[in-house]
């Protein structure tokens, strides 16, 4: 089984290193990090990773606008939420748009574990 890539955006970099280190010890590899989406959406296609980890609030452009718009370029793409805001708006919007899952800050670490065997799973 080959190694599941992911691509982890959030603009806070100790949230990213700490997705990162839970992410590699599952097994998975990390693709890139970046703080915010439009580098995302800029390096995508490139990228092609297995799944998406993607802030909620972040400056310029919001998780969810980004999520829009990554749907209209893949409509197969893999993304989990991530957001301190565990706001049932936040979560519906999300699920609305299109994404797989939604993990809230602060982190469990078997349970992000658990999100992320399952979304790739299906």
């Amino acid at each position: 089984m080959s190694t599941k890539s992911i691509v982890i955006v959030d603009d806070a970099k100790l949230m990213r290193l700490m997705l990162k280190s839970i992410v590699e010890k599952a097994g998975y590899k990390v693709l890139a990090e970046m703080e915010n989406a439009s580098q995302l959406l800029e390096q995508y296609t490139e990228l092609a990773p297995d799944l998406v980890l993607l802030d909620v609030i972040m400056p310029k452009m919001s998780g969810l606008e980004a999520l829009e718009a990554l749907f209209e370029m893949d409509e197969n793409a893999k993304v989990i939420m991530v957001s301190s805001a565990g706001k049932e708006s936040n979560i519906n919007k999300a699920q609305e748009l299109g994404a797989k899952n939604f993990i809230t800050k602060p982190f469990d670490e078997n349970k992000i574990v658990e999100i992320i065997n399952q979304v790739l799973m299906t």
